[in-house]
């Protein structure tokens, strides 16, 4: 475990946990503290992970620093109406970096993940087709020290300009316009619910990779949305569970793409892995199918 992974686990309070069951956006209540709280906590939250970013040895960090992004920006999306408008200009102004710190980090944290996955399936390959694998590794982690680049100039731009500082301070210091009664929560859900079920009618297809993928996004984005609304975990469990068979597939499809445009894709250790994915891919899509028919529309459903 690396030094920096240490502190963080060391820190006396996990920020979502404490944001989930401490001051969570609920009916009835004053939202303006609880809005402030949750958008402060998440991109306090967001930042704790920049150093381990930085360091680059373990690729969590990475992952953890994205997935606090986004849900920092679903949380801003979300409260977005509750802002005056003569601020609405300083509030895009730093939705904005929010959004090219997640595309920023997604360019690393895509590497990262294929590089895992290959790492792990080298090793089940036979032997002699596991330095196939170990080429394309390689290649891969050159992509990835590049990639590397635009994120550590990123992060010390946020650093020098004070970012987190200035983004506290004006979120502290707006007045809210509205407040987050029960009607405005559940519109909020039943318009993320039938996002999703704009893109349901396309997975019966399982070439429509681009409808699932969308459809795997909006599922994320009801997600976050749920987290901060609390709603009860029955129901939040199995949206977290449709978004993780959708990443399956999208995870897939991901590697298909990268696998067979790569210029070894016809050696035996890439071309079995090709194979191997494909298999992967079916066997999730079957099952994500059956998953749908039998639960998770319902949720999605109840959740309108």
């Amino acid at each position: 475990m690396s030094r920096v992974r240490k502190i963080a686990q060391d820190r006396p309070a996990h920020y979502k946990m404490h944001l989930q069951h401490s001051k969570a956006i609920r009916p009835m209540k004053n939202s303006e503290p609880c809005a402030r709280h949750v958008i402060i906590g998440y991109l306090r939250e967001m930042l704790s992970h920049k150093t381990g970013a930085m360091e680059g040895t373990d690729i969590e960090f990475v992952h953890d620093m994205r997935v606090a992004s986004r849900r920092l920006r679903t949380a801003l999306d979300d409260v977005a109406a509750a802002f005056p408008d003569v601020v609405e200009k300083k509030f895009k102004k730093r939705y904005k970096k929010i959004r090219t710190i997640t595309r920023t980090m997604g360019a690393v944290r895509d590497l990262d993940v294929l590089i895992a996955r290959f790492h792990a399936e080298k090793t089940a390959l036979p032997e002699k087709e596991q330095p196939d694998v170990q080429a394309l590794i390689a290649h891969l982690n050159a992509k990835r020290e590049t990639a590397r680049q635009p994120m550590l100039t990123l992060f010390a731009k946020l650093t020098a300009s004070d970012f987190e500082t200035k983004f506290v301070t004006f979120f502290d210091s707006q007045a809210f316009d509205v407040q987050f009664r029960d009607v405005h929560i559940r519109n909020i859900i039943r318009q993320k619910c039938e996002d999703i079920h704009k893109w349901a009618r396309f997975i019966y297809d399982a070439a429509r990779r681009d409808e699932l993928h969308e459809m795997r996004i909006a599922v994320r984005r009801l997600r976050y949305s749920m987290e901060v609304f609390m709603p009860t975990a029955e129901l939040l469990s199995g949206i977290v569970d449709l978004q993780r068979r959708l990443g399956g597939i999208h995870d897939c499809d991901v590697v298909l793409d990268v696998l067979t445009h790569y210029h070894y894709a016809q050696f035996p250790g890439v071309a079995r892995l090709i194979a191997q994915t494909r298999e992967t891919r079916n066997a999730d899509y079957e099952t994500f199918l059956e998953k749908w028919e039998e639960q998770l529309r319902w949720i999605v459903t109840l959740s309108l």
